[in-house]
């Protein structure tokens, strides 16, 4: 069929070409017809594409027997069938410039695309045949003069080699013309880590032709440059022309300078030292050190063009001698000996550099620590290169707004590759304490009585004990070691109080930090009392009351919440201010009447009416509270300012303090909360008011003064400018 054709599957005898056509199936005991409608195929056919297609064929019979054979669907107008129908050939014209001709038969095969199929189903015998539907070899039977390699048309017959009366011919023209012409640089050269892309591997590069002129936009090419890593790479450039000639030419890209370009041929090598114990002064290992490394460049000896070539030493200097000092060595390209590279190489002591690094440093949290902080007090120096504190590397672990210790790792390497590495233990936080080789700090804590255990385990835990060996001749350097208690202060008796704990480092006892360990007990929450309930008789009344002494605690909640924020007021007040502070208000047990009265029948006696408190003046002390903490912050602020402006200040700020912690208690103590009714304001609001605008009248002149301050101090500064 001719290539487009359709090719369906079709009925078996409408005429048309189609997989079905001429297909049928027959038994001695089967009806054929039906037989015949039972056949199954396999393969397909492209009939938009020119070639040979195979299709098997199957079919079974009522008893199971099965046979299959196959059929070959020759696609396209070239095939040729030899009358017999056992092969098959195609050849296709074509044209060709002299310059690409060279007479050969594998040639004219090849351009003509010339194929034979075989197409013998059985052999002699009535043997199947295995090679059915495949290629069998083609030859040129007359090549009508093309092998003279000359201008002209030629007609060459082909035939199948098996059987040289199955022929075909094709129309072979040679016309005049050359390939396009392309002219690539030889060798290019840049410096390692400049820019490579596609302008620079096109820049120089050139194509024409005859017919076509200049195809310089139509150049392509493959082949990778790294511009980051030194070394040669080889660029392929290749250029079609109209007739699809073809045109291929390399280039050489050398990156890095210390390459010597030379007639044919590019060599580099580098500068190395050695340690005096390492040298055995052969070739081989003064070309290995020098890293020396050769290239052909030249295009007209495709031997060697983009191909490593043999370095060899052209004179030693008197490195050979294995002594001290600095030798030049001159390499050489050994194909061309007068293409050379001169290095120097250093024998050397071998002494590795000294890096010097201080065993701790101590920051606060929040303070700057880049690269400045990092290298301060970090130096190194070698016997051969001097001084090498500048290439001294470090890890960046150092994180200076999270307290706790840090172990930075500094490095360095001298020219001989001698490398150093020492460490350092930053410290952030000012609560370490650095002692004999060892850093220990400990907290503050707080616990109640019932939450108490009084072990050891319990105080480190709770003061959060830490120690750290910064000692750097000490094995146990960078890493954490243990915390003992060395004294609990009477802690472990599990009692409220305040308690002075000592903890140690195990390996060194006399490395110590001291912290305060408060013990509380709970308040107790009191219920209202309940009516008294008297008992009147006909005759005579007796009552009998007797209370049991204790203190009564009205509010418990907001006592608790007062007794919390003086805490946290200790903290950061200035130590004059902490001796102000109210201690803990004792908690007792709540009153209960006891009642002694005859049976009788009982009688209720009204209670005086429950007490309410003021939600105003709840208000107006956190208010105190608010104020207070804004003076607070401005603590920096205050130390920073003049002197005499800073006393004054600091009066302010005192009284302040003063008058908000006043409004707090006033109002734990007078009003109940807790169990009672809630109203907008009572006969204590005056007073809370009194105490609040007391607060804020401190406040402001704590803030004007420091303004006040601030101003002279740039008017001060202004006069100087």
């Amino acid at each position: 069929i001719a290539v487009g054709d359709a090719f369906p599957v079709g009925a078996r005898g409408d005429g048309s070409p189609s997989y079905m056509q001429g297909v049928y199936a027959t038994d001695e005991e089967d009806n054929n017809e039906t037989l015949s409608a039972g056949i199954t195929y396999e393969g397909a056919v492209d009939t938009a594409a020119e070639g040979a297609y195979k299709v098997t064929y199957s079919v079974t019979d009522s008893d199971d027997n099965t046979e299959t054979k196959s059929g070959m669907v020759l696609v396209g107008d070239a095939w040729v069938v030899d009358e017999g129908g056992e092969y098959a050939i195609r050849a296709h014209g074509f044209t060709k410039r002299l310059g690409q001709v060279r007479g050969t038969e594998a040639e004219a095969i090849s351009y003509a695309d010339a194929v034979a199929i075989d197409l013998r189903q059985t052999l002699a015998g009535g043997a199947k045949n295995p090679t059915f539907g495949e290629t069998v070899a083609v030859v040129v039977k007359n090549d009508g003069g093309y092998g003279e390699v000359a201008t002209g048309a030629y007609d060459i017959v082909f035939a199948v080699a098996d059987k040289d009366s199955v022929t075909t011919t094709a129309r072979a023209d040679v016309v005049t013309g050359s390939l396009p012409s392309l002219h690539v640089p030889a060798v290019k050269q840049i410096s390692k880590g400049a820019v490579f892309g596609d302008a620079q591997i096109r820049e120089g590069v050139t194509a024409a032709d005859e017919e076509d002129g200049d195809l310089t936009g139509k150049v392509t090419y493959s082949g990778t440059v790294a511009p980051g890593a030194e070394g040669f790479y080889v660029v392929a450039y290749t250029v079609l022309d109209s007739d699809r000639n073809v045109a291929t030419a390399s280039g050489v890209v050398l990156v890095g300078d210390e390459w010597v370009v030379g007639d044919g041929y590019a060599i580099r090598a580098y500068d190395f030292s050695r340690t005096l114990g390492k040298v055995t002064g052969t070739e081989e290992e003064m070309v290995t050190s020098a890293r020396a490394e050769a290239i052909g460049i030249d295009p007209s000896v495709p031997e060697t063009f983009g191909k490593s070539v043999t370095v060899v030493v052209k004179s030693d200097g008197g490195y050979s001698a294995k002594k001290l000092g600095v030798y030049g060595i001159t390499l050489a390209v050994q194909a061309k000996m007068s293409e050379t590279k001169t290095i120097k190489a250093t024998i050397a002591t071998g002494d590795a550099p000294k890096l010097n690094v201080p065993d701790v440093k101590q920051i606060s949290v929040g303070a700057v620590f880049g690269e400045a902080e990092y290298r301060k007090d970090v130096s190194a120096s070698d016997t051969e290169d001097g001084i090498l504190t500048d290439q001294v590397t470090h890890d960046s672990p150092v994180d200076a707004q999270t307290e706790g210790w840090y172990r930075v790792n500094y490095s360095v390497t001298d020219s001989d590759r001698n490398t150093v590495t020492r460490s350092s233990v930053v410290l952030v936080g000012d609560d370490w304490l650095v002692r004999d080789g060892f850093a220990i700090r400990a907290y503050d804590f707080t616990k109640r009585v019932e939450e108490m255990l009084g072990t050891e385990d319990e105080m480190i835990g709770s003061a959060r004990a830490q120690a750290i060996c910064v000692d750097s001749s000490n094995t146990a350097y960078g890493t954490a070691v243990g915390v003992v208690v060395k004294s609990d202060g009477g802690y472990a008796a599990k009692k409220a109080g305040t308690y002075g704990i000592t903890f140690a480092v195990v390996t060194a006892p006399m490395v110590t930090t001291k912290v305060t360990a408060t013990v509380t007990e709970d308040p107790v929450v009191v219920d209202p009392p309940e009516p008294i309930t008297i008992v009147k008789t006909k005759t005579k009344t007796k009552t009998k009351i007797v209370p049991k002494e204790t203190t009564i605690v009205q509010n418990t909640i907001i006592r608790e919440v007062t007794e919390r924020v003086i805490e946290r007021l200790r903290d950061v007040v200035p130590e004059p201010i902490k001796e102000l502070l109210p201690e803990p208000t004792p908690v007792a047990a709540p009153i209960e009447p006891e009642i002694i009265a005859p049976e009788d029948t009982p009688v209720t006696v009204p209670q005086t009416p429950a007490p309410t408190w003021a939600l105003s003046n709840l208000l107006m002390a956190l208010v105190g509270l608010v104020f207070l903490f804004l003076v607070m912050r401005r603590k920096d602020v205050i130390e920073e300012a003049a002197e005499e402006a800073k006393v004054k200040a600091r009066r302010y700020a005192l009284g302040v303090f003063l008058t908000a912690a006043a409004n707090i208690v006033f109002f734990a103590c007078t009003e109940p909360m807790l169990t009672y009714k809630m109203v907008v304001a009572d006969s204590w609001t005056i007073w809370s008011a009194i105490i609040l605008a007391a607060t804020v009248i401190l406040s402001l002149l704590t803030a004007k003064t420091v303004m006040n301050d601030r101003a002279k101090e740039h008017d001060e500064d202004y006069e100087i400018a």
